[in-house]
């Protein structure tokens, strides 16, 4: 049977945590406030686990929270980033977790221990979007500004900083098979590279507006992306 989901917003109210049993009947995980905090934290990353039994979830208070889709308690809360987060990743294998805002670092999470193993500074702007490559290698970046940046994902080195569409930049993808990045942003239009050389490949004047998600079809030969120009657009990649 189909699962909804939900996750309250900062106007929700307290609630106490539920039971495996609540949450088996209602499918709702609630975030409650907290002495710091009079509102519960806004959300504005989430991530599944890529066996679907865990999602991890992040936003306004500098949380990483992970919990279980089976009974929806708590399994982890990561505390190290210093400001809002805007996006998080699990690794393809599922033992690690990458995270990125506002402070303008990405951190690699062990989620056997649950700490920090990884943190990559080279950003001077914040950080809105990242992904893994599928064999989980590489992670690349993308945020207010202009590089796009990709990096080893067990060391934190550098690999590749290649120029994006415009310094106002929100998604970034690796196609299925490893061998194209594509990353777009505030001028709407979408660029791609070979991932291997970092070679520019092509740029597709896509959207008048700002882009804000971008998705590669299975075999790679098209990608997807919406926006603020309220069209769901899809071009070549070849």
């Amino acid at each position: 049977p189909s699962m909804l989901l939900l996750a309250s917003l900062a106007q929700s109210p307290p609630v106490a945590a539920q039971t495996p049993a609540q949450f088996a009947n209602q499918r709702i995980i609630r975030l409650s406030t907290s002495p710091q905090r009079e509102v519960a934290p806004v959300m504005t990353a989430v991530s599944l686990h890529p066996s679907g039994g865990q999602i991890a979830t992040a936003g306004d208070d500098h949380y990483v929270r992970v919990w279980s889709l089976q009974t929806g308690q708590l399994m982890a809360s990561l505390n190290g980033h210093r400001d809002w987060i805007r996006s998080i990743e699990f690794s393809p294998d599922g033992t690690k977790l990458a995270t990125a805002g506002d402070d303008r670092q990405i951190r690699i999470w062990d989620l056997t221990t649950g700490e920090e193993v990884l943190t990559f500074d080279e950003h001077d702007g914040v950080i809105y979007d990242i992904c893994f490559s599928p064999d989980g290698s590489l992670i690349a970046s993308v945020g207010f500004e202009a590089p796009v940046r990709v990096y080893l994902a067990d060391t934190g080195e550098l690999v590749h900083e290649l120029e994006g569409p415009g310094v106002d930049l929100r998604d970034v993808a690796i196609s299925p098979d490893g061998s194209q990045l594509a990353a777009a942003g505030r001028r709407g239009d979408i660029r791609l590279w070979s991932l291997t050389t970092g070679d520019h490949l092509m740029d597709i004047n896509a959207h008048q507006r700002r882009v804000h998600a971008l998705a590669f079809s299975p075999d790679g030969s098209r990608i997807v992306s919406a926006g603020e120009s309220r069209t769901l657009q899809m071009h070549s990649t070849s």
